[in-house]
């Protein structure tokens, strides 16, 4: 019923919607859809819980990945649909899905993509649930530490303290609160 979705939406006074993608393949279908109406944007990006399913188990398979999403990222910015790099972060309440470790590579993966010349202007829409201080340091380290000034984004599904949120609000960062 997406049809009556976005009909209600535009009726009620929406007048632009932003699709979240969580791996590849939603990444796709979100710019698909992005490109159907003006009023729709996406985001492209691996969600942190969905990393080991995503990337494979070689740096292959990690490689073509991370080729194949720049590819996408690329397809959205030329066309005018993509606004945000996203959903990436890290989730340890669901470590059932995808280990820590996983998780943090595939972040870092992804923020050295986010670096590249293309996507430099591009928010970041970040994860965060449950992880302490390693997101703010792997964004400190990977991200923000040559100086270069960056778009921002937001870290959404924050839980922690008013102390951490300012610590990403000082880099330039909204927080978004479940």
């Amino acid at each position: 019923d997406l049809d009556l979705v976005l009909q209600r939406a535009w009726e009620n006074n929406l007048d632009r919607i932003i699709i979240t993608a969580g791996t590849l393949e939603e990444s796709q279908k979100a710019l698909e859809l992005a490109k159907s109406d003006t009023r729709l944007f996406c985001t492209a990006g691996v969600h942190p819980t969905r990393c080991s399913q995503e990337f494979g188990d070689s740096e292959e398979s990690w490689s073509t990945y991370i080729d194949s999403l720049r590819n996408v990222i690329k397809d959205g910015l030329q066309e005018g649909s993509l606004v945000a790099l996203g959903e990436l972060g890290l989730d340890y309440a669901r470590l059932e899905f995808c280990d820590k470790e996983t998780q943090k590579k595939g972040l870092i993966k992804q923020l050295e993509l986010a670096k590249e010349e293309e996507m430099k202007d591009l928010p970041l829409f970040l994860h965060n649930r449950e992880t302490g201080d390693d997101l703010l340091n792997i964004l400190k380290e990977h991200y923000f530490a040559d100086g270069v000034e960056r778009a921002g984004g937001v870290v959404h599904s924050f839980d922690d303290s008013i102390e951490l949120a300012m610590k990403f609000i000082d880099l330039g960062l909204y927080i978004g609160i479940n």
